[in-house]
């Protein structure tokens, strides 16, 4: 029998989570040509900046949402397989170009994985891919073994009973408070993002991905071209909805604080009232956020996270006149009790910035927010709110607090809103 040796073809091909799709020339007859493709990657754009002042799993076990193809090159990258035989599957080189685009841009565990792969082929048909890795393996292991701590503790606090809208808002306010936006364009994936606590856009998704995957959350990724911008889908209850992570932290966000405007909004609420989210496309899922019943709910002007405790989700709601410590199960809330507090404007006599600057979380059966110059907890049990503590202040104020190892830390700044602040312990 004559033999057919598999011809070997190598492409570039630049994976970016701002794309809705992977683009490249046609490969044609010249099937041992050296084709590239030099795909900008995302420089600009993926954020906001607020000038306010007071007014995953472990990976390679099948995707219900992959094809066999792309669940074969899964498991193969998750091997860091140096030859992925995808023998018997007909695919061309468009259609492998294709699937290895959406396996590594759905799989935040896959931050080693090039952009740059190799595959043979006899006729139109592809026999192997050869994929290439950013780190060897014990190097690759030592950063896996870390992206996974990193996702076990963003998780450690999500409750099992929960409904997916509880884990997937808690988990929406561990990362918006705890992370911020890489002005400098420098981290672009789930590892980075970890590793550093900034990332731009495709950073933001990926970890939001990643952790969602963690607890059983369906979730996708959405991009958008034309906004040089991504985001989550996620599905509660069986309906699509969008949340944008990134626009929830814009920049001037700090330590603590979450806002809400861009969670689970249908496709109409995405694209109105100054949100302006357009032309995007779905990663995994072809889907339709039709759902409008959370495009105008209460926590759109929440700037806490939601605290959970006794069964009961916690949160701070500023009114008009006077801010409220609230609890509410997500259908309905309720005010629990008047928060006192005001934060005034250093140098200016007689003058005070409007609003209420706190963060919150729950720590031994209280919840913990603050005022401008102490740390304050709130005991359901009795209705009663008590001093927790107090930083050195110096020449500023707090504006947010939140917990870290064991300790309350709270934001220094002189004034709201400001990306010049300092993280102090209380004592």
């Amino acid at each position: 029998m004559k033999k057919v040796k598999p011809i070997v073809s190598v492409i570039l091909i630049l994976v970016l989570l701002s794309l809705p799709s992977c683009v490249m020339p046609s490969v044609g007859e010249m099937r041992q040509e050296v084709m590239t493709d030099a795909i900008e990657p995302l420089k600009e754009g993926g954020t906001l900046t607020d000038n306010r002042h007071g007014a995953s799993s472990d990976g390679g076990s099948p995707n219900p949402g992959f094809s066999d193809a792309e669940n074969r090159i899964l498991e193969g990258l998750v091997s860091m397989e140096e030859k992925i035989s995808l023998e018997g599957l007909g695919l061309s080189s468009d259609a492998l170009r294709a699937a290895f685009c959406r396996v590594v841009n759905y799989s935040p565990e896959l931050f080693y994985v090039s952009s740059t792969y190799s595959y043979s082929h006899i006729g139109r048909d592809i026999t192997a891919v050869f994929p290439s890795y950013l780190f060897g393996k014990d190097e690759t292991e030592k950063k896996m073994a870390f992206f996974k701590e990193s996702v076990r503790k963003l998780t450690a606090g999500v409750d099992p009973d929960w409904s997916d809208l509880e884990k997937a808002i808690y988990l929406h306010d561990a990362i918006v408070s705890h992370y911020e936006y890489d002005t400098e364009h420098e981290n672009f994936d789930a590892y980075s993002f970890f590793k550093t606590g900034r990332g731009v856009c495709q950073a933001y998704t990926l970890a939001y991905l990643a952790v969602l995957s963690e607890v059983g959350v369906t979730a996708d990724i959405a991009t958008s071209a034309e906004m040089d911008h991504t985001w989550n889908k996620v599905m509660i209850d069986g309906a699509w909805y969008h949340v944008d992570v990134t626009w929830d932290d814009p920049v001037g966000n700090v330590p603590g604080e979450s806002q809400h405007q861009y969670f689970l909004l249908s496709d109409s609420g995405v694209d109105k009232r100054g949100k302006i989210h357009s032309g995007w496309e779905s990663v995994l899922y072809e889907s339709v956020c039709a759902d409008v019943r959370y495009d105008d709910f209460f926590w759109k002007d929440v700037m806490t996270p939601f605290a959970p405790l006794g069964g009961e989700w916690y949160f701070i709601s500023p009114g008009e006149e006077e801010t409220y410590l609230c609890k509410t199960d997500f259908v309905t809330a309720e005010n629990v009790t008047v928060l006192e507090g005001a934060w005034d404007v250093l140098d200016e006599e007689n003058m005070i910035w409007i609003g209420f600057f706190s963060g919150m979380f729950p720590l031994d059966g209280k919840i913990v927010y603050n005022t401008g110059t102490s740390v304050m907890e709130y005991d359901p049990a009795d209705g009663s709110s008590t001093l927790a503590g107090a930083p050195e202040l110096g020449d500023s104020r707090i504006y947010g607090c939140y917990p870290e190892d064991g300790k309350i830390m709270c934001v220094l700044s002189r004034e709201p809103h400001s990306v010049d602040y300092t993280v102090v312990p209380v004592k």
